[in-house]
């Protein structure tokens, strides 16, 4: 945490207007500041700050600059205010476009609103599995309109540090939505990617409720398909991650299904030490890798090709180097991986000597031999194997080079493409042997192009 030091009281035109308006704050309280300052612009900010009694300073949580100059005046200056209003503790402020925001940390209302969202869950985890009616789900306020993010404002905004509120349910579709938000589903977990429609404002109202989830150690009901049109699977989880370039959040489905406080406490508390606790992806020497092994997803009817309205086409700005040096490195554990998931699997089945001779073909001859591990059936005969490797779940679409697919055709008998998914939180993989091509729906994303 940084330390702050607090505004000048006798220069501060600001430390004085919002004295005059925290006289009577309670909990929330927010402040217009474009009448009388026209630069409504400033450093907008959105920080925790802590004031202690005795200091000459505030503490700060996630102000990354090293230079306390380049701290938002407005912050500095409502903190001033509070400080010499004798308000002492933890607050959130934010600052954004001449509106001031508020928020004392209340660790009872934050446990109020867990006791709120373990009622409910109580409540819906009555009902058999898949038969939860979605008029139960509006009626009790877990779910509202159509949107895929429910933040129920009028009971999450005096928890919320900012004015977007917490995030209380989203709703997984089960596939592409209208060509957009492949989220993908597993037995522990989900990636949701971040709302993109013509409504911004509310878009990122959402994307900004949901982060606060975990920062106030908040659980979200995931809304499923049900078994009947009218119905739903609920579960509960916990927003763990998310990932701004990419757009998702990841979501961790909670191991049980009947909670009390001190249960959903304890289960989140693992859930941290377990960020703390780097995943051991490659399960070197561990038989465990071969229960990673499922079967490969069912083949789709092709879907409809989307038509773009090119002028409403939203333009992205990505870090194409920060990305290209993620997916090398995710590449390469993928692969070590399986280089490890073969040793044990010919272990396994009694060719030690075969297992010793599995070769990382990427690494020890490098890219372009059209696959990445060299390994052997159990007759002894050679199983070239691609590896592709993904965070996301087992349907989730990869890129692959036309060296690899012509590898496949030409030599089916001894290519087997391992899809390696779930990575980062629990790997699993599938195996297809053969010709790509007749294996999955191949897609032109680039070209080449010459005169």
């Amino acid at each position: 945490m940084k330390q702050i030091p607090y505004s000048d009281q006798k220069t501060s035109k600001l430390f004085h207007e919002i004295k005059s308006h925290i006289e009577s704050f309670d909990t929330t309280i927010e402040i217009d500041l474009t009448d009388t300052h026209k630069d409504v612009d400033g450093y907008p900010g959105n920080l925790a700050i802590e004031i202690n009694e005795d200091a000459d300073f505030f503490l700060v949580e996630d102000f990354k600059s090293e230079d306390i100059s380049r701290f938002p005046a407005r912050i500095k200056a409502t903190a001033t205010a509070l400080k010499f209003s004798g308000y002492i503790g933890k607050f959130f402020i934010s600052h954004k476009q001449g509106i001031l925001r508020i928020v004392k940390i209340d660790s009872e209302i934050i446990n109020q609103e867990m006791n709120r969202r373990i009622t409910l869950w109580n409540k819906v985890n009555e009902f058999p599995k898949g038969e939860v009616h979605w008029k139960l789900l509006e009626e009790i306020k877990v779910i509202a309109g159509e949107r895929g993010i429910y933040r129920n404002k009028e009971k999450t905004s005096s928890v919320s540090k900012g004015p977007d509120g917490v995030t209380v349910a989203i709703r997984h579709t089960g596939g592409i939505y209208e060509g957009k938000y492949p989220d993908e589903l597993s037995d522990y977990g989900l990636t949701y990617h971040y709302p993109e429609t013509s409504h911004l404002t509310t878009d990122q109202g959402e994307v900004n409720a949901t982060k606060e989830c975990i920062e106030l150690n908040l659980p979200i009901f995931i809304i499923l398909k049900g078994k009947t049109n009218s119905t739903k699977e609920v579960k509960l989880g916990w927003v763990v991650g998310f990932d701004d370039q990419e757009k998702y959040f990841v979501i961790n489905f909670l191991k049980d299904t009947s909670i009390d406080l001190p249960t959903i406490k304890k289960e989140r508390l693992e859930l941290e030490l377990n960020k703390k606790t780097p995943l051991k992806p490659n399960y070197e020497n561990d038989k465990s890798i071969l229960n990673c092994l499922t079967d490969p997803p069912k083949s789709k009817p092709p879907q409809k090709t989307t038509v773009i309205n090119w002028s409403n086409k939203k333009g992205t700005k990505k870090n194409y180097l920060e990305q290209h040096r993620k997916n090398e490195r995710l590449g390469l554990e993928g692969e070590i991986f399986v280089v490890n998931y073969e040793k044990m699997r010919l272990q396994d089945e009694g060719k030690p000597e075969l297992a010793d001779k599995v070769e990382h073909i990427s690494q020890t001859v490098g890219d372009g031999k059209g696959y990445d591990v060299l390994s052997f059936n159990n007759d002894g005969s050679e199983r070239w194997i691609e590896v592709k490797t993904t965070n996301y779940g087992k349907s989730h679409p990869f890129l692959i080079e036309w060296t690899e697919v012509q590898c496949s055709i030409d030599n089916p008998n001894n290519f087997h493409l391992y899809r390696v998914f779930n990575f980062k939180n629990k790997p699993e993989l599938y195996i297809l042997s053969g010709s790509v091509e007749e294996n999955f729906e191949l897609k032109t994303k680039t070209f080449s192009a010459s005169k």
